[in-house]
């Protein structure tokens, strides 16, 4: 899990003591930029996060997620990764594939420009 920019407290733990034997990592913004909590994921989910669309763009696993049916997701990601309960997931074969993008385009190549401040 990584923690919203605006959040200080982890606040899911409601829903990872329903899955006791399935390991936790927090992360902080603060300790780790967007890009590199991306890079690092197996899979992105969320709301409507810019994580989402930032690990699409990599060619990551990632998935929209509405908390209600009505909610508009606003990501530009393809359909089937606007899901309306995150287990979905499984039922798409994005979790299958090898995205072509991220082998052309390396994320080292790519870091730069989501963070100037890297040479």
């Amino acid at each position: 899990f990584r923690l919203h920019p605006s959040e200080t407290k982890f606040r899911h733990h409601e829903l990872t003591n329903r899955f006791p034997s399935v390991p936790i990592s927090l992360e902080k913004p603060s300790t780790k930029s967007l890009a590199e909590s991306v890079k690092d994921a197996k899979v992105v989910m969320g709301i409507n996060s810019m994580a989402i669309y930032e690990a699409y763009v990599l060619g990551k696993p990632a998935f929209a997620i509405r908390p209600l049916p009505s909610t508009c997701i606003t990501i530009p990601i393809p359909e089937e990764q606007k899901l309306d309960r995150a287990v979905d997931a499984k039922k798409t074969n994005v979790l299958k594939e090898h995205p072509e993008y991220f082998e052309h385009h390396p994320f080292e190549d790519l870091l730069p420009i989501m963070i100037p401040s890297i040479t």
